[in-house]
């Protein structure tokens, strides 16, 4: 980003503050028409990202003001406020069906003002999506078959995205509300030592334990990643501790910076707060956030503990060992200096499901007790504190805006053309009806589309293309949604564009496409747990309680397997494929038994080629 100075440095941290304080104004004091909020909220964060954010990427970093081009870019953006303010009763009226010349052409400055914003924050590849989108809108007419459409006029495709069923709909409205509560929420946890005392909670806990610094990698970074929702930005803050002290015990530099990648992209599917993907699947579904992350925690709880699983046996594949403990801090120092963390953390978690409180009041309640508390601690949240933390909310959330402004012209292309209807039909259709077929084509699908993007845009254009397929075979709209975020957030660690694992890589000094491969092995679970959670839909919290903990010691069995019989080298190849085939045949509920003979008969193996043989040669000798 640019070094800005003078009135443009201010200008700028005014606008950050003012982006989060705005929302709260409109949450908590006077709530303004959701149309003018949105747009708003998207005008602020495009100036942000306009004057921080130069055109081209050799400018980056550079000590210089914007230019004219950034200048023209953000009135152009602030007119369509102003025009949005002015001709709201009209625009309700005519959006999508009678705009006026002036509707297309203000239209037409938003999508480029977004599209630009969009390039700026997070790269050409959504921007492309979004491009592709219009223009399979206009000239969709002239595709034949099930793909084709009748195709639709520029005034009307035009007018269509500048409404509520296009930018400022569901996705903006996410960014709008909650995901700049809580980023800002998190960088008012940061403020007040909540980093620190992820990492020493997490060193005191498992740091002296076999391979510590890998496990200390998984917890710390799942316990970050929730707050953050940014698997990038999470390995940039966290792996900057745990990579060299991985390396420093003898992992690998590529297996080290693919712990952190695989543990750092989990967060954004471990409640309680998932990050800022949750509230866009939130928004699009009508799903409630509280029903989400019930059903979210089974799975990420599996996703983490097969990642931890593979760390332990790599640990024992190397024959290391935990650092001493008199290098480590206590566990009671560790928990002393995360009481604001630990009681705020738990107030948010009592007003969504004790108080029954709104999602976005649960937040702003939330910032209110962290300063408080922290009064009490020695990480006292001061008038600077805050400011700095509102910022800090205000500068996450503006690279977030544009591109969920940009996700709202493929869903308002997708919403006028029905592409996602015509694709479901053309996915069951190849797939010949069969589940398996059709779930493994979404996987393939989610993960090719995600490639190159973070996880809101990827995200997006999933649950927009294929998880009406996944509905429309009898999937539920809950696993459905989750199916497609899951291979979503993993397309950031999949080769051959794996944003995290190349951030990991860079920490680690290690190959690239060799720890996203590293990573993946060791985010296999979460490729493996969409499947389960499809045929087996206790997984999501949803059947008896008996239901759920069978499901439960199931799934457990199936990770454990799964782990030991592809990262565990000390054991035969026989032994590992037993343990293999047997994960993988329990995604079936109805090869229960077949799976857990398999598994059994793998670890019978392992105990008689250990104890058995192993006592036999020693008495030979």
């Amino acid at each position: 980003m640019r070094k800005l100075s003078g009135f443009y440095k201010w200008l700028v941290f005014v606008l950050g503050v003012a982006l989060p304080l705005v929302t709260m104004f409109n949450v908590m004091v006077y709530p303004l028409d959701p149309w003018i909020f949105y747009t708003l909220h998207l005008s602020i964060a495009s100036t942000m990202v306009f004057f921080l954010i130069p055109m081209r990427k050799e400018d980056k970093g550079k000590q210089s003001n914007p230019q004219l081009i950034d200048i023209l870019l953000s009135l152009a953006s602030w007119a369509v406020t102003v025009y949005t303010l002015i001709e709201l009763d009209g625009l309700i009226y005519r959006a999508g069906a009678s705009p006026t010349q002036l509707d297309i052409i203000f239209g037409l400055v938003l999508i480029i003002t977004v599209l630009e914003a969009c390039r700026r924050a997070a790269g050409m590849a959504f921007v492309i999506v979004a491009v592709v989108a219009m223009a399979y809108a206009l000239f969709g007419g002239l595709i034949p078959g099930i793909m084709g459409h009748g195709g639709y006029s520029l005034a009307r495709t035009v007018s269509f995205i500048f409404s509520p069923e296009g930018v400022f709909g569901s996705t903006i409205r996410a960014s709008a509300t909650y995901a700049v509560l809580f980023i800002t929420l998190g960088a008012f946890l940061k403020v007040s030592g909540g980093a620190d005392f992820f990492h020493d909670f997490a060193m005191a806990v498992s740091g002296h334990t076999r391979g510590g610094p890998g496990k200390v990698a998984v917890l710390a970074s799942a316990l970050f990643g929730t707050i953050s929702g940014h698997a990038a930005g999470n390995v940039a803050t966290t792996g900057t501790f745990t990579i060299p002290l991985m390396k420093r015990i003898g992992y690998k530099p590529a297996f080290a910076g693919a712990i952190e990648a695989a543990a750092s992209t989990g967060g954004q599917i471990l409640p309680p707060v998932m990050g800022t993907v949750a509230f866009v699947m939130v928004e699009m579904t009508g799903i409630t956030y509280t029903s989400l992350i019930v059903a979210a925690a089974l799975p990420a709880i599996f996703y983490y503990l097969a990642v931890y699983f593979m760390v332990d046996f790599e640990a024992m594949n190397l024959n290391l060992m935990g650092l001493p403990r008199e290098q480590l801090p206590s566990l009671g120092q560790s928990l002393k200096l995360g009481v604001s963390f630990v009681i705020s953390i738990s107030f948010l978690l009592y007003m969504l499901f004790g108080a029954g409180s709104s999602v976005t009041r649960a937040a702003i309640y939330t910032l209110g007790v962290i300063v408080l508390v922290s009064w009490f601690t020695q990480n006292k949240v001061t008038l600077n504190k805050i400011l700095e933390a509102l910022y800090n909310g205000g500068e996450g959330t503006m690279r977030l805006a544009p591109l969920t402004a940009a996700a709202g012209i493929v869903i308002g292309v997708v919403s006028l053309t029905g592409i996602g209807i015509r694709l479901g039909q053309f996915i069951i259709m190849l797939a010949g009806g069969k589940l398996f077929l059709i779930l493994l084509m979404a996987m393939i699908l989610s993960a090719i589309l995600g490639m190159g993007m973070s996880t809101v845009p990827a995200y997006v254009i999933a649950a927009a293309v294929v998880a009406p397929a996944l509905v429309q075979a009898g999937v539920p709209v809950m696993a459905a949604h989750l199916f497609v975020l899951y291979y979503a957030c993993l397309s950031t660690i999949t080769p051959p564009v794996a944003i995290s694992s190349f951030t990991a890589a860079a920490i680690a000094d290690g190959d690239p496409m060799e720890t996203g491969f590293h990573a993946v092995k060791l985010a296999i679970s979460g490729f493996i747990v969409p499947f389960l959670f499809v045929y087996r839909p206790p997984l999501l919290a949803q059947g008896t309680t008996f239901e759920i903990v069978y499901t439960a010691v199931i799934t457990l069995i199936a990770v454990y397997a799964l782990s030991r019989g592809l990262q565990y080298r000390k054991i035969s190849i026989l032994e590992r494929v037993l343990m293999v085939a047997g994960a993988a045949v329990l995604l079936f509920p109805a090869y229960d038994l077949v799976g857990i003979i398999l598994i059994f008969g793998g670890y019978l193996l392992t105990v008689y080629q250990k104890y058995v043989k192993g006592r036999k040669t020693v008495n030979a000798q």
